[in-house]
């Protein structure tokens, strides 16, 4: 499937790594090919998860609308293997506003509500995410990312469901 996106659309590229390497190395891997022919934003896909039709337009417009948000993120929306949402709650985060870094490390800091698994599933600014160091072989790298992330600038939640993650039982 991917090959014959490939094929239709100079856009995609299809690699495939030679060895399982891990999720850190694929990403960052990921993340090094889109960079290599010069790309303005990026975000990483999951091939369990469903995306709204509108996720992309409404993530791009935010980013070209507020050249100080380094990374927007829709509110996600839990479902089952079978696609039925479930009853949990978004945890929602965002710096949208603050200018100042240290206030935006402060709140970052003191937050409890930090989704950063959700929100490395967001549209970032490509020169934000390579000074962030992308992913790093360190524990909880999603959450390393979205504090380097903030240090770049601001973090943007549009207020609508566009995500929906698929939550497995085991």
């Amino acid at each position: 499937l991917a090959r014959a996106y490939e094929q239709r659309d100079a856009r995609v590229r299809y690699v495939r790594l030679d060895e399982r390497r891990g999720m850190v190395a694929a990403w960052r891997t990921a993340f090094e090919q889109a960079a290599a022919v010069g790309t303005t934003y990026f975000a990483w896909g999951s091939d369990h998860d469903r995306w709204h039709p509108d996720w992309l337009a409404t993530l791009v417009a935010t980013l070209e609308g507020y050249p100080e948000v380094v990374l927007a993120y829709p509110i996600t929306q839990r479902i089952d293997p079978a696609g039925a949402t479930l009853d949990k709650p978004a945890r929602q985060f965002e710096t949208f506003g603050v200018a100042d870094r240290r206030a935006r490390w402060t709140f970052l800091s003191r937050c409890d509500s930090l989704a950063a698994g959700d929100m490395v599933y967001g549209l970032m600014r490509a020169d934000a995410l390579r000074r962030a160091g992308v992913f790093r072989e360190v524990l909880c790298p999603d959450r390393l990312l979205i504090a380097e992330l903030t240090l770049q600038g601001q973090i943007r939640r549009v207020p609508h469901v566009l995500w929906f993650r698929r939550q497995f039982p085991e």
